[in-house]
């Protein structure tokens, strides 16, 4: 999706481009199926020029979001949430400076559930697609259901064609 937005975008070949990412913490924490909200999230900058591949991209990604897999990170995301939560006020100032990004990909992985019954039948399922409101944001989710990878692309200002580079 980085490459895409660089090929596609003026604005993401002029300076790195942030990334954001929810981080499920299920296993972390030893939660697996409670209903309840599980997870971290990760802020990076990624560089990309003519010459990055695909594969490149994609490593430095994983490798620049691996510090935030722990449970210090963990802990600072809880304090930027304990701010937003005790000065409602400076909500704003507080997301867009730790959670500011042009791209969120969120990933949902495989969703495991029953297809259908003999009066209702599931064929596709979307989401969650979750938007803050920053300049040019693009939000993308991912997930496999049924054996297929469905994405959502949304945006006030969607990039044309984002999920359509291959």
């Amino acid at each position: 999706l980085v490459m895409s937005g660089y090929h596609l975008s003026g604005s993401w070949r002029d300076k790195p481009v942030r990334v954001f990412s929810p981080i499920n913490l299920r296993e972390q924490v030893g939660m697996h199926e409670e209903v309840a909200l599980v997870l971290g999230a990760g802020a990076i900058r990624l560089e990309i020029n003519e010459a990055s591949t695909l594969w490149e991209v994609a490593r430095q990604g994983l490798k620049d979001l691996a510090p935030f897999r722990t449970n210090e990170s963990n802990f600072f995301l809880g304090e930027a949430l304990g701010q937003i939560a005790t000065a409602p006020d400076m909500a704003a100032t507080v997301v867009a400076r730790h959670f500011g990004y042009e791209l969120m990909l969120s990933n949902l992985g495989r969703v495991g559930m029953v297809i259908g019954t003999d009066r209702f039948i599931v064929t596709d399922i979307w989401g969650p697609v979750v938007t803050f409101g920053f300049d040019q944001e693009q939000t993308v989710a991912a997930l496999t259901f049924n054996g297929a990878l469905h994405l959502t692309h949304t945006s006030a200002a969607p990039i044309k064609g984002l999920l359509n580079i291959t």
